[in-house]
């Protein structure tokens, strides 16, 4: 997986970033992009509904860090009927008829919510596991961590280290605090994997 897209004109502006943010409905993806752009412009659901439905492009021109599209992504969710196959080929079409040059994403966070407030405590389905052996630059964010108590983020962090559905996958675990540093530690993170 490349880190950046390719451009290939002198004149243009640098190359942008592509990250992907995913996770179950409600885990708090679209927070999570308004965080790390300072903007509102993700639509941010407050209640148990699912809010994006579709890729979500949002731009962002970080001063040090560079030129950024975050891509808001549907819940992935089999209730839902958009299983993550699905929301992954929404994913490569959007790249593939929105950007002038070929794109790969520069990387992936994986959003999960660490308060149980929603059932997002399952194990990786078999298409996030594939994502998640195959891709350097993924992180996985526990979202909600202001909202969580400590006895619930140790629950977490147990599960995420001796669950044998994830201890053999390597990846990178972050706590996203609801700040804007946390938000760009995190998208440092997949990006420099």
């Amino acid at each position: 997986m490349a880190l950046k897209s390719r451009s290939n004109t002198k004149n243009e502006k640098p190359p942008s970033t592509y990250i992907a943010v995913m996770g179950g409905p409600g885990t708090g993806k679209s927070t999570f992009i308004a965080t790390a752009t300072k903007t509102a412009t993700s639509k941010v659901g407050r209640k148990l509904a699912v809010e994006t439905r579709r890729i979500v492009p949002i731009e962002y021109n970080h001063p040090e860090f560079g030129h950024f599209w975050f891509l808001d992504t549907p819940g992935l969710d089999e209730a839902t009927g958009r299983p993550d196959t699905k929301v992954h080929k929404m994913l490569t079409t959007w790249l593939r008829k929105n950007c002038k040059e070929p794109a790969e994403l520069g990387g992936i966070i994986f959003l999960y919510d660490v308060t149980g407030n929603r059932d997002t405590t399952q194990p990786p389905s078999a298409y996030i596991r594939s994502l998640l052996k195959q891709s350097k630059n993924m992180v996985v964010a526990m979202s909600m961590w202001n909202s969580s108590t400590e006895e619930k983020r140790k629950k977490w962090e147990d599960l995420f280290k001796s669950s044998p559905k994830w201890k053999d996958l390597e990846f990178i675990i972050l706590p996203f605090d609801d700040s804007f540093e946390s938000a760009w530690d995190i998208i440092k993170t997949a990006k420099d994997a």
